[in-house]
């Protein structure tokens, strides 16, 4: 459920980021001066930064339900020191593209942090796998070979997404069983 909440989350923000890019250039020429038209390029970059800090948010649920918010705030600091790092190399060279840049490098190394943390102290987010291409083609592939009776449609939660009964009796490759929890690593 985690991932379809990311897929979908993701689908949302960057049809917003896409059509905040397409009209920021038209959105700037109705309410700032001719000075500040030229801002409307760094957008883009901004937004990715936005993006990425998005993903902060989505990965850090490892962090929270372990109760290890430390890490947390050390993934902030690591970010806080590239972005310090960036500010003071780029913007004397580049201005506002140094500063956009540098946001977005901090940004990277936040969410990278997290990701790696979360990954480490929670496992892998778990992902059904019934619902990944591999699957769905094996499923099209075994249903044109042979329409399973009524009974086998539905899949019970465990079961392996492309067989009826097992992957042996489909003849079908094997796909790993969902997760439904997060694995315990104690």
């Amino acid at each position: 459920m985690r991932a379809r909440a990311f897929i979908y989350f993701n689908g949302l923000l960057l049809t917003m980021g896409v059509f905040i890019t397409l009209f920021v250039g038209d959105f700037l020429r109705v309410i700032a001066a001719p000075a500040f038209l030229p801002a409307g390029d760094l957008v883009p970059i901004i937004l990715l930064a936005y993006v990425l800090q998005s993903w902060t948010v989505m990965h850090n649920i490892g962090i929270q339900v372990r109760e290890r918010t430390e890490f947390y705030t050390l993934a902030n600091w690591a970010g806080a020191i590239v972005a310090l790092a960036g500010y003071a190399l780029l913007i004397p060279r580049l201005l506002g593209l140094g500063a956009a840049l540098a946001t977005v490098a901090s940004f990277a190394v936040r969410m990278g942090r997290v990701h790696a943390v979360t990954a480490a102290l929670a496992g892998p987010i778990p992902v059904d796998a019934r619902h990944s291409p591999r699957c769905r083609r094996n499923r099209r592939v075994r249903d044109r070979a042979a329409p399973a009776p009524a009974q086998h449609l539905a899949l019970s939660p465990r079961a392996c997404c492309c067989s009826r009964d097992t992957p042996a009796a489909s003849g079908m490759p094997e796909c790993r069983a969902p997760t439904t929890a997060w694995p315990s690593r104690n």
